[in-house]
């Protein structure tokens, strides 16, 4: 896929706080068809799914570190979420591994009210 720049960015005001809100989760089989427009915004969204939502206060971050090879002609994202959950109860924790057993659609919700 041909990529074209033609914009550059200037250093943004420091008017919001950064950080991540909410995380959503939603088991990854029930998302149909994802439609996206010029900007790569989401604007519609098939399927039945259900989300959970997680607040998030404190120290939660989220990382992406894009990997090319020039030789393979290849790109990789590796993208590394921490989660800072308080008060965790035996409930939670059971909730929790089960997410790490199935495939699951993490959706992030930053301070600037964006989804990631």
């Amino acid at each position: 896929m041909a990529c074209t720049l033609n914009k550059g960015r200037i250093e943004p005001c420091k008017d919001v706080v950064g950080g991540i809100k909410n995380v959503y989760f939603t088991d990854f089989g029930g998302f149909g068809t994802v439609s996206q427009d010029t900007d790569d915004q989401i604007t519609d969204m098939t399927g039945t799914f259900t989300a959970f939502k997680y607040e998030l206060k404190g120290n939660s971050s989220f990382e992406q570190t894009v990997t090319s090879s020039r030789e393979n002609g290849t790109t990789f994202f590796e993208q590394t979420l921490n989660l800072t959950l308080h008060k965790l109860s035996k409930e939670i924790i059971k909730r929790l591994s089960c997410l790490l057993t199935v495939d699951h659609m993490l959706l992030l919700k930053i301070t600037t009210e964006m989804f990631l």
